[in-house]
């Protein structure tokens, strides 16, 4: 290395080009690229040689961060008592770290002189939105930054705040055909019938700033009349720090459904009938009915509301300390003195909405914009810096510290096995999932390895194939991820499809049934061995797609 520096320090200066991207806001989107230039001030040592500034990087670097108040009861000396006293909790915890060497390999010494180092940083696609949300002095957010690394006694290091936007879901829609409840109504204690309803949502998986459709579908079998019916969003947050919890639940949007006869209430003597009905061998004939009755409405979409998603919405996350969850609940509100006023809820998903997109038509351009005072016929310009062959870092420690000085993350590490055939196995790829940012993004890369696909998805059983996508901690991921590997697995069956049925979340069953039917190699002989674990609503909603399904097969 070269000599040690005793001089005035020298500069590093990061110069960002816009985000490319269509419709970000100012973001870049997860997948795109960030490009710019560093530009590097090096002086001369006091003795006129060059100045050893070491290696110099340009790295992205992504964190949650959280900060909670609690209170503990402390002996106060000086009062001689117990006191009751504030403080407060940091978290933190990396999301990602990647590190780009700048310049040539020839990084033994920087002379001293003004230079120009081109990146370009292809941004991992599976990382979450920025986010930042402060009650007081407590915090929770999620952050960017690109920042310099070189020798500190040489020059000034420099970073640069950015905004991240997660890259939108997938496009095929994840409706939620809710099974509809039947709830008994009560006034003052008094059995006052009861009410059936059910509803719709297109896709549950809903942009920020766009529009989402629920249909609604009752029928009122009560004494008390349905007032009316709202739908309403609600956004809930809670950030952790040790033991330590803090959260805030916000309603983010509203809207009431048209009111319509079939929230009239019946008068007694329907009620009775309804009641000796509850006895005899029409009851099940006349529940079937019932249900068709309300899919068929809630089908033809006569009663809906359409609610508007605000744009400054989170984002729905699920991380090591930051929990964003949104969920749509559809509540009757009736008449009468101390009445029930029946509900159901829905999990949603606040997303990236799919028009937003980068411009992979525009070549990445370098900033060559140096600072005001320098001299353009003496900067030396090296070649520019990608990530191709750096490997992003994803997932670290839990760490607590009074300051950012003292929060230091030490990311985990893996061992690149990816060469190693005897690495695809069950075991490697759960723990893969389990430390993985974006479990999706994960399977789908090692789907397409081929060593991967080869040796372990293509075989996968019926029960291996539940343990992987349970382990998909987004449940609005699921869906997507068996449907991923149903494709690859060589003989995909309906046992495949009953062992999901049995794992995952109750709300996904009909969507998982809709999107997995076509690859069942043996759906037109062993339709029953789904069929047998479907509720009557559940087969109502996909009658027409075993029949479709089962038609393609017998006509290969």
């Amino acid at each position: 290395m070269g000599n040690s520096h005793t001089g005035t320090k020298g500069d590093l200066s990061i110069h960002l080009n816009p985000p490319s991207g269509v419709n970000t806001n100012g973001a870049y989107l997860a997948g795109s690229k960030i490009t710019g230039t560093v530009y590097a001030s090096v002086p001369a040592n006091d003795d006129g040689n060059y100045a050893d500034a070491g290696d110099v990087y340009i790295q992205l670097k992504g964190k949650e961060k959280v900060k909670v108040r609690y209170h503990e009861t402390e002996f106060d000396e000086i009062e001689e008592e117990e006191q009751r006293v504030e403080k407060f909790e940091k978290k933190s915890r990396n999301i990602v770290k990647l590190k780009i060497a700048l310049g040539s390999d020839d990084k033994d010494s920087i002379q001293e002189g003004k230079y120009a180092y081109p990146f370009e940083i292809q941004v991992p696609e599976q990382l979450p939105t920025s986010m930042k949300i402060k009650d007081d002095e407590e915090y929770c957010r999620i952050e960017y930054k690109i920042e310099t690394v070189a020798n500190k006694k040489v020059v000034k290091n420099d970073k640069k705040k950015i905004k991240i936007l997660a890259k939108p879901p997938s496009s095929e829609p994840l409706s939620n055909f809710v099974e509809p409840v039947t709830e008994k109504i009560s006034t003052c204690c008094c059995g006052q019938g009861e009410i059936t309803f059910g509803a719709k949502v297109d896709d549950t998986r809903i942009g920020a700033g766009e529009k989402m459709n629920v249909d609604f579908a009752c029928k009122n079998e009560a004494t008390v009349e349905i007032e009316s019916v709202e739908a309403t969003i609600h956004e809930y947050v809670e950030w952790i720090a040790g033991e330590h919890k803090y959260h805030r639940n916000n309603e983010i949007t509203k809207g009431t459904f048209q009111k319509d006869e079939s929230m009239d209430q019946i008068t007694k003597t329907a009620m009775k009938t309804n009641r000796e009905n509850e006895d005899n061998d029409l009851e099940r004939g006349l529940k079937d009915e019932l249900l068709k009755e309300i899919w068929h409405s809630i089908q033809d979409g006569s009663n809906n509301v359409t609610l508007d998603i605000p744009l400054l919405a989170h984002h729905t996350y699920s991380g090591a300390h930051i929990h964003v969850v949104h969920t749509l609940t559809v509540q009757i509100l009736t008449s009468g003195l101390l009445s029930d006023s029946p509900s159901i809820t829905i999990p949603l998903a606040i997303v990236t909405p799919n028009h937003v997109s980068d411009n992979d038509s525009i070549e990445p351009k370098y900033d060559y914009d140096p600072p005001e005072d320098w001299d353009m016929n003496n900067i030396t310009t090296a070649p520019a810096a990608h990530n191709y062959e750096s490997a992003p870092i994803f997932g670290g420690a839990y760490v607590s510290g009074n300051t950012e000085e003292d929060i230091h993350v030490a990311p985990i590490q893996f061992t690149d096995n990816s060469a190693d055939p005897e690495q695809a196995s069950l075991p490697a790829l759960l723990q893969k999932i389990d430390f993985s940012i974006n479990a999706k993004s994960t399977i789908q890369e090692l789907i397409n390895d081929v060593s991967w696909n080869r040796q372990l998805f293509s075989t996968l059983q019926p029960q291996d194939l539940a343990d992987i996508v349970k382990r998909v901690t987004m449940e609005f991921d699921q869906t997507d991820v068996a449907a991923m590997i149903a494709q690859v697995i060589s003989n995909f069956t309906t046992y495949h499809v009953v062992s999901l049925l049995r794992t995952l979340a109750t709300w996904t069953r009909i969507q998982l049934v809709q999107r997995l039917l076509p690859y069942c190699k043996d759906i037109s002989t062993n339709s029953s061995v789904i069929l047998a674990d479907l509720t009557d609503w559940e087969k109502v909603c996909t009658e027409s797609d075993f029949k479709i399904a089962i038609d393609s097969r017998m006509a290969l």
